[in-house]
């Protein structure tokens, strides 16, 4: 109920979807038990104030996340790092920088492997604590994969 209607599902989901239809191997660079052991850590009465915050305000809410995934279409990183520390509050550390250097350790050791595309949300690239940086820093070259809004809204999105 959040995502547009052009758009049901969520990025990471359109994604996934698609690669498993096409019988692509998968896998995750987050674990559930390392992202719950992050959460274990929140303050509770913080946790319910923002959740509060949120159904109060769900149509705003929306409305960042579509924004969000336009940032994201039009690779507008600078924009797209304002707006994710902003969302992530208090949590920052936990939901962005935490994740970041766990996800790019992680990357770092299945690229080892094989040959993997990765994909992540928009909010962990950009910034000194982004993937971005972090990848960089590991000795990877990164370059962007540029994509029309409509081919990334596009359930039927082709992954090669």
């Amino acid at each position: 109920s959040i995502m547009s209607r052009d758009m049901p599902l969520s990025l990471d989901q359109t994604i996934w979807s698609s690669a498993k239809a096409m019988g692509k191997e998968l896998a995750g660079i987050e674990t559930l038990a390392f992202q719950m052991g992050l959460i274990e850590g929140f303050d509770m009465k913080k946790q319910v104030r923002m959740l509060k915050d949120l159904l109060k305000n769900f149509s705003n809410f929306r409305k960042s996340q579509n924004n969000l995934v336009e940032l994201y279409a039009k690779a507008d990183l600078a924009t797209l790092n304002k707006k994710a520390r902003a969302q992530t509050g208090g949590f920052r550390k936990e939901l962005l920088f935490k994740r970041n250097f766990s996800m790019a350790d992680r990357i770092f050791e299945m690229a080892h492997e094989k040959t993997h595309f990765f994909a992540v949300g928009g909010g962990h690239l950009p910034g000194k604590n982004g993937l971005i940086r972090l990848l960089k820093l590991k000795g990877f070259q990164i370059r962007p994969i540029t994509l029309e809004k409509e081919q990334i809204i596009n359930k039927e999105a082709s992954i090669y």
